[in-house]
């Protein structure tokens, strides 16, 4: 038993000692640091956190475009609901890549924070756009599929946010529950629009 609980231990060893040996002797990280380091996915996600913010404009520029023509709509409304599903596969990603991360460090976290502030930004350009089309896409009966787009996208933009608070430091925590605050607010003022379908 003991055995094979060491042997479970051997692949960590081999991934972290070409990292200890690369410092000076003075600077040796623990090794439970050098465990974080290994599972540390702040690259990634900011990586995912610039595809999700690329999206979101992608999603905006759909939804200016629809205009709800007869011989548009059909172009049209594949390019929104190709940009939306884009988007909500990026947050998921996200998510995902958060709940399997180690806790991020203060840079990282400020990193995280700053980088979803940008993402705020074009959410509520996306949002406004959305909300201003409302006429265009009752007028073609696909304001139904909208308004569950955006409540889905709501309820993953919260899980997303609530895995990142779990991660990052508990001062930039707080910013994220604002940065959710506004866009639950951004959220819930399209969601009253397309609820009038």
């Amino acid at each position: 038993m003991h055995f094979l609980a060491t042997l479970s231990v051997l692949p960590l060893v081999a991934l972290a000692l070409p990292h200890y040996l690369s410092y000076p002797e003075s600077e040796y990280p623990s090794f439970a640091e050098l465990v974080r380091r290994q599972n540390d996915n702040a690259p990634r996600l900011l990586e995912e956190i610039s595809n999700m913010n690329s999206f979101t404009v992608a999603l905006t520029a759909a939804v200016n475009d629809f205009d709800g023509s007869l011989l548009g709509v059909l172009p049209q409304s594949i390019a929104v609901l190709s940009a939306q599903s884009k988007l909500d596969n990026s947050i998921t990603k996200c998510t995902k890549i958060a709940q399997k991360s180690s806790n991020f460090t203060q840079e990282e976290s400020q990193n995280v924070v700053a980088s979803l502030g940008g993402v705020l930004t074009q959410t509520k350009d996306s949002l406004t756009a959305l909300t201003g089309k409302y006429p265009q896409f009752k007028q073609t009966l696909e304001a139904p599929i909208v308004l569950s787009s955006l409540q889905n996208l709501k309820g993953k933009t919260g899980d997303m946010v609530k895995a990142l608070q779990e991660k990052v430091t508990p001062e930039t925590a707080s910013f994220l529950g604002l940065e959710q605050g506004q866009i639950d607010q951004v959220f819930h003022d399209a969601i009253k629009v397309y609820s009038q379908s």
